[in-house]
């Protein structure tokens, strides 16, 4: 499923190793920095990224951002989430075993940069290698109708605000 605390989305191929353990897909949840994020999407005045996706603070069914900024993967310092997801991946693999994986997405800039920064953050905090493979639509519908992925960036759901509106095939 998509990392709905990860402003944008980054989905896992839940049926494929090491991707399949809930351990290791919580490590890269809890890996990204998603304050870090904001000021990646920041132009200027702009702030064109939320705090937390589909629980974005203001939202129907949200938490508040003080509520939201007390969970794990959200809270800073983010050193404690950094540390929790390097044991878990040590616990799955052995200390300091790693795997890489690739990031696949629409070729345009937008959803290219959330594989960009998942990458860079998946370098930093867990020495996970990760390589983007970008797409035309048509070209990405041929791994994803079929889950012929490891991740995806950039995903989408409806505007309504409702968290459960996302369709899951």
């Amino acid at each position: 499923p998509a990392l709905h605390l990860f402003a944008n989305g980054i989905s896992f191929d839940m049926s494929k190793p090491p991707l399949n353990d809930r351990r290791v897909r919580k490590a890269m949840s809890l890996a990204l920095n998603r304050d870090d994020y904001l000021l990646f999407r920041k132009a200027g005045s702009y702030q064109l990224s939320v705090l937390a996706g589909d629980l974005a603070p203001q939202t129907y069914w949200s938490y508040t951002e003080a509520e939201l900024r007390t969970w794990p993967g959200i809270r800073q310092p983010h050193d404690q989430d950094v540390a929790e997801a390097n044991r878990l991946l040590d616990e799955v693999f052995g200390k300091g075993k790693r795997f890489n994986t690739t990031c696949i997405t629409r070729n345009s800039q937008t959803y290219m940069d959330i594989c960009l920064f998942f990458a860079d953050q998946m370098k930093q905090k867990l020495d996970i290698g990760v390589t983007m493979l970008p797409n035309e639509i048509a070209a990405l519908a041929t791994f994803t109708d079929v889950c012929n992925y490891d991740a995806q960036g950039g995903t989408t759901g409806s505007t309504t605000g409702d968290p459960d509106d996302r369709l899951v095939r």
